[in-house]
């Protein structure tokens, strides 16, 4: 299979516009398909993003009060009768320091290295999505 940076920008998946900086990924890219288990099943065209530097628009939820977090499409799926996002539409981020409370309260652009792995812990597949992000700026 080819890495998404060996293929030419013209050959991308559709709608992704190519910077010098990044490239826009978003949630609808990622969670448009029904998980299975690990990486079954998962289209070709979410596979291209692997290895990219790429730029993501959503709110981050912290893991361990750390450099750790979600980013989700919307905290609004966190709700008392809602199940939440599937984990083919949570990505699991390594921030370059500590979110400020900005960053855990509003919308927030990611940028960095996106990888596509399945992280198993104890036999359970825990995140597909991986993001080293490098530049985390809040929106208004």
């Amino acid at each position: 299979m080819q890495k998404a940076g060996d293929i030419p920008i013209e050959a991308r998946p559709e709608g992704t516009h190519a910077s010098p900086a990044a490239v826009a990924l978003s949630f609808g890219d990622l969670g448009g398909w029904p998980y299975v288990d690990g990486l079954q099943g998962m289209p070709e065209s979410v596979m291209l993003f692997d290895g990219l530097r790429v730029e993501m628009v959503g709110h981050l939820l912290s893991i361990d009060g750390g450099v750790e977090a979600l980013l989700v499409e919307s905290l609004q799926q966190f709700g008392v009768c809602q199940e939440g996002p599937g984990i083919n539409q949570v990505v699991h981020v390594s921030l370059p320091n500590r979110p400020t409370m900005d960053a855990l309260h509003k919308r927030v652009k990611v940028i960095g290295l996106f990888s596509v792995r399945a992280t198993v812990l104890d036999g359970y597949c825990v995140d597909i999505y991986q993001l080293r992000a490098d530049n985390v700026a809040v929106m208004d």
